[in-house]
């Protein structure tokens, strides 16, 4: 399990929200029921690429706070690049108009809202356009297509979407089969063919080959917590049967519940998750073919 101690351990710097959930025994069960725990390589994986996204589990929300515009120019250099200094200075410091031209009118995001702003990149992954969280909200039974939307500050609701857009990618059985660097192209552009143009790939190999080293000196780090057998319970002796003795009574196997979500929808569209799982989703992106492409934040201020 990850504790507090193994998380500040794999990021020195990390947010307090992203250090309690992770290592929450709810925050477990979520990487568990996504089959995130089953092996060091895919729970290497998801990290290294949440460490990347993050900033090291610093970044909470994507900032598109630009200070200059040759700093707009650098980051958006196709959008940007041939804008003179005036018109890109109204820009400067206004995170919700730069969101409604670098994001509206895709990911979902609706022309002339706020979609851009209020659905610019989010939590562990940095999940990023309306659809987006659309989809993987109904998760956690929190509908994001109500105007306006619900906060998306909640760490917990936001690791089981992110682990949620991890699996459904495949990305686990692309780590386990040795190919991280395909898992960080599914994350970043969308498809495991992809990987040279994957943004950032170096920090993300950076991190992959930290965490995988910081595991090595931990015995148990896929060991779940609940799994631990608990002691026999005596069944007591019988009023009248003093030679009767005590039997210990089986204990039920432990099990890996849902992960903790608003509303009893939760188990509705999870339900839906693993049959695209097992169906048509598990045909995505282990070929090289392109699984279902969602928005990503590419570049903090």
């Amino acid at each position: 399990m990850l504790t507090p101690e193994l998380v500040k351990e794999l990021a020195p710097r990390a947010h307090a929200s992203y250090v309690k959930s992770l290592s929450s025994e709810a925050g477990w069960q979520t990487l568990t029921r996504y089959k995130i725990t089953d092996s060091e390589e895919a729970l290497s994986g998801f990290l290294a690429n949440c460490m990347h996204e993050t900033g090291g589990l610093i970044i909470l929300r994507e900032s598109l706070n630009y200070k200059t515009p040759a700093r707009l120019r650098q980051v958006w250099p196709s959008r940007f690049g041939s804008k003179s200094d005036a018109e890109l200075l109204r820009l400067c410091g206004n995170e919700k108009a730069l969101a409604s031209i670098v994001y509206n009118g895709r990911m979902g995001n609706r022309p002339g809202t706020d979609d851009g702003y209020n659905f610019r990149g989010a939590g562990y992954l940095q999940t990023t356009g309306r659809d987006s969280f659309i989809k993987y909200g109904k998760l956690v039974g929190i509908d994001f297509s109500k105007d306006p939307p619900p906060s998306t500050d909640d760490a917990d609701a936001l690791l089981v979407m992110s682990a949620a857009e991890w699996a459904s990618g495949r990305c686990n059985e692309l780590c386990e089969a040795g190919n991280f660097s395909g898992a960080c192209a599914v994350i970043n552009v969308g498809s495991a063919a992809k990987i040279s143009a994957v943004v950032g790939m170096d920090d993300r190999q950076k991190w992959y080959k930290h965490i995988k080293g910081v595991f090595a000196e931990y015995d148990g780090v896929l060991d779940d917590p609940g799994a631990v057998e608990a002691d026999p319970v005596p069944v007591p002796v019988p009023t009248g049967t003093p030679e009767a003795k005590p039997q210990p009574t089986s204990q039920p196997a432990p099990t890996s519940p849902r992960p903790t979500a608003s509303n009893d929808s939760f188990s509705i569209h999870y339900d839906e998750f693993e049959r695209w799982l097992k169906g048509s989703g598990s045909r995505a992106v282990v070929s090289g073919v392109r699984p279902p492409r969602f928005g990503r934040a590419r570049v903090v201020a």
